[in-house]
């Protein structure tokens, strides 16, 4: 039985969690502000995220928002957006995690 790495783990549970109008747990999407920049859609409990990204195997958030920013050429802030402005499914949510494999 193939198992699911803990790193595609928390990427799906984020992106579910969004579409159900849920905030997501690991910051893993994040979309333009609309000015250009961008956040991290609405996160549960932002303070504990870099605990729960570390215990998934996942890149600091500034790592990963740098990681997106040489990706898509966009400058980012790591204030996550309101829930109501996080939108699932949208064309500009980045999914950065996916295209880099982190060491």
């Amino acid at each position: 039985t193939e198992q699911v790495s803990p790193k595609h783990y928390a990427m799906l549970k984020d992106r579910v969690l969004l579409a159900q109008g849920e905030p997501q747990i690991y910051g893993t999407q994040f979309q333009d502000d609309g000015k250009g920049v961008l956040r991290p859609q609405a996160t549960e409990d932002w303070e504990g995220v870099e605990e729960r990204r570390d215990a998934m195997g996942l890149p600091t958030l500034t790592e990963y928002a740098e990681s997106i920013k040489e990706t898509y050429g966009q400058p980012y802030d790591l204030t996550p957006l309101p829930l109501e402005d996080s939108k699932w499914p949208t064309t500009q949510a980045m999914e950065s995690d996916d295209r880099h494999e982190e060491g």
